[in-house]
């Protein structure tokens, strides 16, 4: 009987030890599932604002600065999930009480906000060196993307306008970088167009979160400064500015007649790129994050595509839409 009893004890511990066996790469797996949520690694598309600058104004394709161009992204991949870290810390409160949001990994528990910290923290400092070491023009700006996001989250993100103008200023301080990576100068005009495209995206990201909820029970405080009427003269007014600038960009003054029709179409196709968006976004049919629309909208995939083709083949048969040739 004993013996028996010994043999039950012993096939028991077995099985409890295969079970925690199989226990231990269940509960990895998820721990790196609950990391990437945490550093918004689907968000990282954001950072191919880099590459703006020196498509549309065109560059000397190197070695050198083809990796500069590589590096400045994974820079900002490292500096925004950074951010994202610090933004949940700071509302892991207000997260909890959201229908969606809930489920991060720190409102929901599954991440200490300490653990959190560390993170963020070593993510800032890989940062930090490697912009130390290899590209050293782009620390200005990855301070200024720091500190304003840093006021951002202490503050700004409950100012009604003042939110939507420092997310969109992130978009173009990523701009901002790339022309810095490749050694190149910004024109004006198309800092001017990429800073009013971002505020459309933004503030048609505002207005979806609006027409969504009641203005009782807003989980953003900084929507409480808004309207969706509001929202809309803004998107229109914004949009505007966006289609001037980047025109006034786009069309150079003195070209080949073939030059002259492939800049014409390219900046057509970026209005229709535009204009497709503001009619999802006035027919309530925008999502809440403007990326996963962008990813996912069939026909602005075929649009974006087009105008993405149609900017390489002017580059490449008449040189870079944003200089007149004559020059």
């Amino acid at each position: 009987m004993s013996q028996t009893n010994d043999t039950i004890a012993v096939r028991s511990s077995a099985a409890g030890s295969v079970s925690a066996r199989r226990r231990l790469p269940v509960a990895a797996s998820s721990f790196a599932v609950d990391v990437r949520s945490l550093l918004r690694t689907r968000q990282w598309v954001k950072n191919v604002m880099v590459l703006v600058v020196p498509v549309l104004q065109g560059f000397t394709v190197t070695e050198g600065h083809l990796l500069r161009l590589a590096l400045t992204m994974v820079a900002f991949c490292l500096a925004s999930s950074a951010v994202y870290v610090l933004n949940d810390i700071a509302d892991r409160e207000r997260d909890r009480r959201h229908p969606t949001k809930c489920l991060r990994p720190i409102a929901a528990g599954r991440i200490s906000p300490a653990s959190a910290a560390l993170l963020a923290a070593l993510l800032v400092v890989v940062d930090g060196v490697l912009v130390a070491l290899v590209i050293p023009d782009l620390a200005p700006v990855l301070l200024g993307y720091f500190a304003i996001n840093v006021a951002y989250n202490l503050r700004l993100k409950h100012v009604s306008l003042m939110d939507s103008a420092c997310v969109a200023s992130g978009f173009l301080l990523r701009a901002i970088a790339g022309a810095t990576a490749v050694m190149i100068v910004p024109r004006p005009w198309l800092l001017v167009a990429i800073l009013a495209g971002s505020l459309v995206l933004v503030l048609g990201k505002r207005r979806a979160e609006l027409s969504r909820h009641e203005k009782s029970n807003l989980q953003r405080p900084a929507l409480g400064g808004y309207t969706v009427e509001m929202l809309d003269h803004l998107v229109i007014a914004v949009s505007t500015i966006a289609i001037v600038a980047y025109l006034a960009f786009s069309l150079p003054r003195s070209v080949s007649m073939a030059g002259s029709a492939l800049s014409s179409v390219s900046a057509m196709l970026a209005c229709l790129v535009l204009f497709r968006y503001l009619q999802m976004l006035l027919r309530g049919e925008a999502d809440e994050d403007p990326t996963r629309l962008l990813l996912h909208d069939r026909s602005l995939a075929y649009l974006g595509g087009s105008w993405l083709a149609l900017l390489i083949v002017t580059s490449v048969t008449v040189g870079s839409p944003g200089f007149p040739l004559s020059a």
